[in-house]
This record gives structure tokens, C-alpha cells and sequence, in this order.
């Protein structure tokens, strides 16, 4: 019964972080294409991307998905085995930025493969 309701408890945060997250950056850049999220312009730095090359929006909304995945995993996983709140925050803060430099490295690779398809 408790993994039921922490699957929920995942299903809700991911839901809402997600659409946070489309409000505040893809609309933002569907309005001002000259807007560029920090994390797709890290991605973007890091591994030299040509954003002429690649569909921007694509990527805009991949890494959308992939930051609203990372937050609501970091949130629940660190609920179930930490009880106090000031721990449970500090570790939730922590697994996410480690979780991100990992998964945002292997998107920057896959579009850096995919500029050079093209």
C-alpha cells in the first residue's frame, strides 16, 4: 500500500513540476525564440552544439520532461527514507544536481550525434 501511494506521490509531483516547467520555459520560448533556458545553454556549451543544426524545441522539451522526472524522483526517493525535513531537502537537493549532470551529459551527447546526421 505504501508504494502505491509513493507511485501517486510521484505521479502528482511530476505532473505539476512538469507544468510549471512548460509555463515558465516552452511557452517562454515558443513566444521569444531568442530565449534559451541555463540548462539547454549548458547542455549546449558543454558539448558545442550547433543550435542552427538541431531542432531547439525538441531539446527545449526533452530536457523539460528529463528536469521534471529528476525533481519528483529526487522528492519521493528522499521521502521514503528520510524523515526529517531540513535532511530530506538537503539530500533531495544533492541527488538532483548529481542525477542532472549524468542525464543531461547523455542528452548533450545524443544531440551531438544528431548535429552531426545532419
Amino acid at each position: 500500500m505504501n508504494f502505491i501511494n509513493k507511485g501517486i506521490e510521484f505521479i502528482v509531483f511530476f505532473v505539476i513540476i512538469y507544468i510549471l516547467y512548460y509555463f515558465t520555459t516552452v511557452k517562454k520560448y515558443k513566444k521569444n525564440n531568442k530565449f534559451i533556458p541555463s540548462e539547454v545553454g549548458l547542455i549546449v556549451a558543454k558539448h558545442n552544439i550547433d543550435i542552427k543544426k538541431i531542432d531547439l524545441y525538441k531539446m527545449l522539451k526533452t530536457v523539460s520532461l528529463v528536469t521534471s522526472l529528476i525533481l519528483s524522483f529526487s522528492i519521493v526517493l528522499t521521502s521514503i527514507f528520510i524523515k526529517n525535513v531540513v535532511l530530506s531537502l538537503l539530500y533531495a537537493l544533492v541527488l538532483s544536481l548529481v542525477l542532472a549532470m549524468i542525464i543531461y551529459n547523455f542528452i548533450g551527447i545524443y544531440y551531438k550525434k544528431r548535429e552531426s546526421k545532419k
